[in-house]
């Protein structure tokens, strides 16, 4: 519900957070221009909507390639019920 980030790893200037941006991730396979969400499952990325009861629904960005997204997330959730 607050600010979300993806960890990056690296050394020196490559160390941080990426709170908006282009991510590559070769163990991805997402179907290019699809959206995508907060999983229910920390910590992950889905392109399947939440849809259980309690989920929360929030848009974090929209694939590029199957190994690459735009990472911008959505100010807005909803709470399903």
């Amino acid at each position: 519900m607050g600010l979300l980030g993806i960890a990056t790893t690296g050394a020196g200037f490559d160390r941080g957070m990426l709170i908006r941006g282009y991510y590559l991730n070769t163990s991805w396979s997402f179907t290019p221009g699809s959206v995508l969400y907060l999983s229910v499952t920390g910590g992950s990325i889905t392109q399947t909507q939440p849809s259980g009861g309690n989920n929360i629904v929030r848009i974090v960005g929209f694939a590029i390639s199957a190994t690459e997204i735009y990472f911008n997330p959505s100010n807005d959730w909803i709470q399903l019920v």
